[in-house]
C-alpha cells in the first residue's frame, strides 16, 4: 500500500515537472505575441459634375449626381440623383450655371473595396470669350489599398475626344486619354484634362477641371482614400511570470 502511495506521489510530481514549463512557455508566448492588426478603413466618393460658384455666383453649388456623398465606402453604391433635377439622367442634357455650357448623360458609383468611378457622355463649354469646347466620353476612376504598411493608389481618367471649336473635328490635344493636359489657360479660364492629386492617404482623379471667374467646374471626379495601413491595436495583456505552482503532494 505504501509502495502505491509512493508511486502515485512520484507520478504526480513527474507530471507537474513536465507541465509547469509548458504552462510557463504558453504564458510567455501569449504575453509576447504581436499586437493584433486593425483592419484598414477606406472612404470614397464619386461625382459626375460639380460646380462651385465664385464672384457673382458665390455660394452656388450644383452637383446633380453623387455616389457615397458622406464619403463612406462600406457597400457598392450607385449615384443618387438630386431631387431638384427630377427624373433619370440617362440621355438628358443639363445646363450648367453661369452660362458655362451643358453636360449630358451622367453616372457615378463607388464600391466597397474603395474604388470610385464617374463619367459624363458629353460636356460642352461655352465660356466667353473662348470658342466653344466639346469634350466627349469622360471617365474618372480611383482606387486606394494597402501594400503592407504602405498605402497605394491607382487612378486614371479618359477622354475620347476634344473639339476646341465645336466644329465636329478632333483636335490634337497632347495624349488626352491619360496624361494631365492643359487645354486652355487664357482669358482667366483654366481648362485641365486628366487632373490627378495624391496626398499621404488620398487620391483625387478628375477627367476635366475648369476654373473661371464665376466658379469652378469639375467633370467626372473620383476620390478614394485609405487609413490604417499597418496600424496596430495593442491587445497585449500583462502577465505575471512568477506563477506559483504547488508541486508538493
Amino acid at each position: 500500500m505504501n509502495d502505491q502511495k509512493i508511486q502515485s506521489g512520484s507520478l504526480r510530481r513527474g507530471v507537474s515537472i513536465v507541465l509547469v514549463p509548458l504552462v510557463l512557455a504558453l504564458i510567455a508566448l501569449v504575453g509576447n505575441s504581436p499586437a493584433a492588426q486593425s483592419a484598414p478603413t477606406s472612404t470614397c466618393r464619386a461625382s459626375a459634375v460639380r460646380f462651385e460658384g465664385a464672384g457673382l455666383l458665390q455660394g452656388v453649388l450644383v452637383e446633380p449626381i453623387v455616389a457615397s456623398p458622406e464619403d463612406e465606402c462600406t457597400a457598392d453604391v450607385e449615384g443618387i440623383l438630386d431631387d431638384t433635377f427630377g427624373g433619370p439622367l440617362a440621355g438628358r442634357t443639363l445646363e450648367l450655371p453661369g452660362g458655362l455650357g451643358t453636360v449630358r448623360a451622367l453616372y457615378a458609383e463607388t464600391q466597397a473595396d474603395g474604388t470610385s468611378e464617374a463619367g459624363v457622355l458629353r460636356t460642352t463649354l461655352t465660356i466667353d470669350p473662348l470658342p466653344p469646347i466639346v469634350v466627349d466620353a469622360l471617365m474618372a476612376q480611383s482606387e486606394a489599398a494597402c501594400d503592407g504598411d504602405d498605402p497605394v493608389f491607382d487612378g486614371e481618367s479618359r477622354i475620347a475626344r476634344v473639339d476646341l471649336n465645336a466644329d465636329d473635328e478632333v483636335d490634337p490635344v497632347v495624349d488626352i486619354r491619360t496624361e494631365q493636359t492643359l487645354i486652355n489657360n487664357l482669358a482667366g479660364v483654366t481648362v485641365i484634362a486628366n487632373q490627378q492629386t495624391v496626398t499621404d492617404d488620398t487620391i483625387v482623379q478628375r477627367a476635366l477641371f475648369v476654373e473661371t471667374p464665376v466658379g469652378t467646374l469639375v467633370v467626372a471626379e473620383a476620390i478614394s482614400d485609405i487609413h490604417g495601413c499597418g496600424d496596430d491595436t495593442d491587445t497585449d495583456t500583462d502577465v505575471d511570470d512568477d506563477v506559483d505552482v504547488d508541486t508538493d503532494t
